[in-house]
């Protein structure tokens, strides 16, 4: 339906996908990875698991 041929949906599935309010509620009320939202609090995460495993690592 879109005028440029490259922006076109590729099979009659995306289409009526694109045109189910249903699929768009989802994807609208969802929320992004915590790595893309919150980048340092993940890594900050990560961290403090790591060094809790190796904290165990020792003390085992």
């Amino acid at each position: 339906m879109h005028p440029n041929p490259r922006s076109r949906t590729a099979s009659i599935g995306e289409l009526l996908s694109d045109l189910d309010p249903s699929t768009h509620h989802d994807r609208e009320h969802s929320k992004p990875p915590l790595l893309k939202r919150h980048p340092v609090r993940f890594w900050q995460l990560v961290s403090a698991v790591l060094a809790m495993m190796l904290i165990i690592s020792w003390l085992v």
